[in-house]
């Protein structure tokens, strides 16, 4: 069994790993994972692969099994809440079958791994030096957080893959805080060379350093090196060099210049510098004492008043179609509302809430579909549906209400760049309606214009390309899409993106 770097990105950096064994393949996205992560021109695999060769077949069958009871969980649940919980089970389990002392040994007696020079075998206090036990690796604490790096190896497929999964519910900040939370239960969290580092990391951090920042940004000053230890863990320490090639170089200092770095600017991973404000009644003593956070004011991404209108709105969706079109059959808003009631437990994809932020614009703040419940989501849903088959879009009708096709066996997509471009007549109609150009990022001898509603029918024709679709129209419905009222499933049709400029023309010439 191993594990192997298969796909690589048009910069080189490597985007899929596979679990190799006995004949038998499982693939793990990593293409969001640090991008220095896999910079260091060797083999990041070679000492996991090298325990696990040592381990007998049975051993490495039951190792293989957990990482596809992982892979079946990725594929099969959306739910982050549900994903973690599974996900906190089989990594523990996966575990099991890591024990750092067997780890310990196999590096010891079986391992071409050297120390690198300057370690000592006894911690020396001097006066010469501010060096403190706490911020001091010895032999053996170093012996055993490059035997805990080579466990944490086997972290590196499922961390990938849960940080493309979650990223967007748990933002920029805090994905590597959540996926390094998946070691919780784990044998590996509660160890010993895993509290050293803990505590290396707490005395490595700056003191004088203000904590306003990760404060407001949703981090307690209890829990900011919690924060730092995850960024170290699955950043660095997880993808460090243990071979121990470059002598005066180490993993310590490797993640001591990260530490620095990180708690240093760590105003710019959160909400950018904060100004210190003294706030009357801060530092006193007792429970008046004020926090932090109640002395700062802090601005609504989307005012609540406003979600609240567009709920209330949204609870008379037959209301909403007749505003933007007072003609609209009212049995076809309803039957398009009953019929996505079947999405409510389905993923609602980011080039569908386009479509509806498109088509609802004139009544509904783009912004604000973003900031409601799932239930007043699908009353969007049908109404714009409903609206896009009334005015003749009925692919676009189909696509919007779709769920994503998840037979692997079966797949229909296709390419975009194979795909029918925007006509010329539409896009002279789109510069008229359009007229305020991008201007292009980078130098270019010849300056071409980018036309950001033709920008944004390729970005939403290439999210809709990334899917097969299976249609939840009504069979009357879908027989006038496909010709085959029993054939749900479905491709992005080969002229999505001249599907969608008709409609961009159509609602900014007020004709929809």
């Amino acid at each position: 069994m191993k594990l192997l770097m298969n796909e690589f990105g048009i910069h080189g950096s490597p985007t899929e790993v596979l679990l190799d064994h006995a004949g038998e393949q499982l693939a793990f996205n990593i293409a969001l994972f640090d991008k220095m992560s896999f910079s260091g021109g060797f083999d990041i695999f070679e000492e996991i692969n090298g325990y696990w060769s040592r381990l007998p077949v049975t051993e490495q069958d039951k190792i293989f099994i957990i990482y596809k009871k992982i892979k079946d969980v990725f594929d099969s649940v959306w739910d982050m809440s549900e994903l973690t919980r599974q996900l906190y089970v089989l990594v523990k389990e996966l575990y099991d079958h890591h024990e750092l002392t067997d780890i310990r040994h196999w590096m010891d007696f079986h391992s071409n791994l050297v120390l690198p020079d300057g370690l000592r075998d006894s911690f020396l206090t001097s006066q010469e030096t501010s060096s403190t036990r706490e911020r001091t690796y010895l032999k053996d604490d170093y012996k055993w957080l490059v035997t805990m790096t080579i466990a944490l190896r086997a972290m590196i497929p499922i961390w990938g893959e849960f940080i493309a999964r979650t990223r967007k519910e748990t933002g920029t900040v805090f994905k590597e805080y959540y996926a390094f939370q998946l070691l919780a239960y784990s044998n590996i969290a509660k160890s010993e060379p895993m509290e050293r580092l803990r505590v290396y990391v707490e005395h490595s951090m700056a003191t004088d350093k203000s904590m306003s920042a990760a404060i407001l940004g949703g981090i307690s000053s209890e829990d900011f090196p919690t924060w730092v230890l995850g960024l170290v863990v699955v950043r660095r320490l997880t993808v460090g060099d243990v071979r121990g090639v470059e002598t005066n170089s180490s993993l310590v200092t490797f993640i001591y210049k990260f530490i620095g770095q990180k708690v240093k600017g760590h105003d710019n991973s959160f909400i950018g510098l904060v100004k210190e404000k003294v706030v009357e009644g801060q530092g006193q003593e007792g429970e008046n004492n004020l926090s932090k956070l109640e002395g700062y004011k802090i601005k609504q991404e989307f005012p609540a008043g406003d979600i609240a209108i567009i709920g209330f709105y949204l609870q008379n969706p037959l209301n909403i179609a007749k505003m933007i079109c007072p003609e609209i059959d009212p049995e076809l808003v309803l039957q398009s509302i009953v019929n996505v009631q079947s999405l409510d437990v389905e993923q609602i994809w980011k080039p569908q809430t386009v479509l509806m932020q498109w088509v609802l614009s004139s009544v509904i703040p783009p912004r604000g579909l973003l900031h409601i419940s799932k239930a007043l989501s699908l009353n969007a849903m049908g109404v714009t549906s409903a609206l896009l088959w009334h005015r003749g879009h009925y692919e676009l009708a189909g696509l919007l209400s779709a769920t994503e096709q998840l037979n692997q066996e079966e797949l229909l997509l296709g390419g975009t760049d194979s795909r029918a471009r925007i006509t010329r007549e539409q896009m002279e109609q789109l510069d008229v309606l359009y007229p305020f150009s991008r201007k292009p990022v980078g130098k270019q001898k010849v300056i071409k214009r980018l036309n950001p509603a033709a920008e944004a029918i390729d970005s939403v024709a290439s999210m809709f390309s990334g899917h097969d679709w299976k249609l939840t129209l009504p069979s009357e419905m879908i027989e006038k899409i496909t010709g085959n009222p029993n054939n749900r499933r479905y491709a992005t049709p080969y002229d999505i993106k001249i599907k969608l400029a008709k409609l961009a023309i159509e609602l900014a010439s007020r004709t929809f």
